[in-house]
């Protein structure tokens, strides 16, 4: 018997119910469509999640393509474009910025830029 359907029982009835033959085929019937339920919970919640991964990958290649399309614009730049995060942090720099500033973005990325660059070019 499902676990779920035996557990009520129990609890609402206070007793196991196993000499009845009439109330035991009808818990069957019950059982069955529990057991049916459970089915489709769990082909619901694998179709969620297939559903998901599909969309964190979808989501994980736009940010990708989003990148590399925001990198391509701002190097065709002719004036230098850095970026920091919220700490300061270089987390882009463009080919113009290198020119400018006589760094390479691999030099810098992730240090405080203003730490680097403020002593360097004050202006």
């Amino acid at each position: 018997m499902h676990r779920l359907l035996e557990r009520q029982i129990k609890r609402y009835l206070g007793k196991d119910l196993q000499h009845d033959a009439e109330f035991l085929a009808f818990l069957e019937v019950v059982n069955i469509h529990y057991e049916e339920v459970e089915k489709e919970q769990r082909l619901m919640q694998n179709a969620l999640a297939v559903n998901n991964a599909e969309l964190n990958a979808a989501n994980k290649r736009m940010r990708v393509q989003n990148t590399e399309m925001t990198r391509t614009m701002l190097n065709t730049l002719s004036d230098g474009v850095y970026a920091t995060g919220t700490q300061g942090n270089l987390i882009f720099m463009n080919a113009a910025a290198e020119s400018v500033l006589g760094w390479q973005e691999h030099e810098l990325i992730g240090r405080k830029v203003h730490d680097v660059i403020h002593h360097l070019h004050p202006d």
